[in-house]
């Protein structure tokens, strides 16, 4: 993580969770500045404004460092922030995923007459703009980086963490959020029905995925490069990462 005069003094410098809370202290003040702009050019009644992260990281909380070695909560749970014009600010219960920005978008956007979503993954959001609860969403994640290979489904209130090599880790979290007991050797019953979840949750990802593969195109030389620079790129060909679900 990189240091940031002027800010990463306030948190420290010395271990990688200190320059970590800069940088975040770093993006904050940028966000910041995009909102002071479009209040400055007249544009923030006519904006919506995202701001979600790929993924969080880890400090040793399950024995690792990084975010591309497991599908944690600390890996998973990463921020989404909307603001949108007119709507009040207010905190919303329940799980959400990083797939349902795209449909959220285009409700907001185009409220009449929006484009077929039909091959798109996730829901729209706007119901918990407008202060309405939301049906209970499972959430799909998975993790593809060398050595490190997992899937999981969130599914109620728990989560099923399945590896490369078949193995099952399940964790209660409400009474764990912090997943740090293993139950999956005590409820064979409840393994099975996550993993048969997890299936077609995964079979229908890749339907989706196939259908939109004519829409995609190479990547240019120089577009690979920036990737690999960011950690996206492994060995030449693109690297999956752990892709954020549980926003808070």
């Amino acid at each position: 993580f990189k240091r940031h005069a002027g800010v990463s003094e306030r948190f420290g410098t010395d271990s990688p969770r200190d320059r970590y809370d800069g940088e975040v202290a770093f993006t904050d003040r940028h966000v910041g500045e995009v909102l002071d702009a479009l209040e400055r050019f007249g544009l923030a009644d006519d904006t919506v404004v995202v701001l979600v992260a790929d993924h969080g990281e880890e400090f040793g909380e399950h024995g690792e460092q990084g975010h591309r070695k497991n599908l944690h909560g600390e890996v998973l749970r990463v921020p989404l922030i909307l603001r949108v014009p007119g709507v009040e600010p207010r905190r919303v219960p329940g799980r959400v995923r990083t797939v349902d920005v795209l449909p959220t978008l285009l409700d907001l956007l185009r409220p009449e007459g929006a484009p077929d979503r039909s091959g798109l993954a996730g829901e729209s959001l706007v119901d918990a703009l407008e202060g309405r609860p939301l049906a209970p969403r499972p959430a799909l994640a998975e993790l593809r980086a060398g050595r490190f290979e997992f899937d999981g489904v969130l599914d109620g209130r728990w989560k099923l963490l399945v590896d490369g090599a078949g193995g099952a880790q399940l964790f209660d979290l409400v009474a764990d959020p912090l997943e740090t007991e293993d139950l999956a050797p005590g409820r064979p019953d409840v393994v099975a029905d996550l993993r048969a979840r997890l299936r077609d949750l995964r079979d229908a990802a890749r339907v989706q995925g196939a259908a939109r593969a004519s829409e995609t195109r190479a990547l240019s030389a120089e577009e690979t490069q920036y990737l690999r620079a960011l950690g996206y790129v492994d060995d030449g060909a693109p690297g999956d990462d752990a892709a954020g679900t549980d926003p808070d």
